[in-house]
């Protein structure tokens, strides 16, 4: 697939998720999962060019903090998690699909540790594990479906 076709279908597909995470239509109750981490984290297991993975990061980031400047701090974070899972992915299991969903089970405690320091305010604890568990739920879901990217 030609590599501008990709980089336009992956960025579509996490501007879509921007959106589903911002309307709140797959929320549970009070646990909205975190589209935009999958998503990063998606892009980082699947994808393993550093420059093709940058530029992609780094214009998705733009068009958030034009979007919604309040997400500022959120997109931040995801961000500079995204880049850290790049560079740990090489110590992990070696199985892509399982060190995706590791990272996303990491990735989305330490998003609310930063979040809520950064906040100053408590963390609850039966919201975040119930976003972990969904968040892992929709990755496992998510990951198939992304076949069209190079693992």
């Amino acid at each position: 697939m030609n590599i501008y076709i990709k980089f336009l279908l992956v960025f579509l597909a996490v501007v879509a998720a921007f959106f589903l995470q911002q309307s709140g239509i797959l929320s549970l109750g009070s646990i909205n999962p975190n589209l935009i981490l999958i998503s990063f984290l998606l892009i980082i297991f699947k994808l393993d060019n550093i420059w093709f993975l940058g530029a992609l990061l780094l214009s998705m980031a733009a068009v958030f903090f034009t979007l919604t400047p309040y997400w500022f701090p959120q997109v931040l974070v995801v961000v500079v998690l995204a880049i850290g899972f790049y560079f740990l992915k090489r110590i992990l299991t070696g199985n892509n699909m399982l060190d995706f969903l590791i990272a996303i089970l990491l990735g989305t405690v330490i998003f609310y540790l930063i979040i809520n320091v950064f906040r100053f305010s408590l963390i609850s604890v039966g919201l975040v594990l119930g976003e972990v568990l969904y968040n892992l739920i929709l990755g496992f879901v998510i990951w198939p479906i992304f076949r069209f990217l190079k693992e």
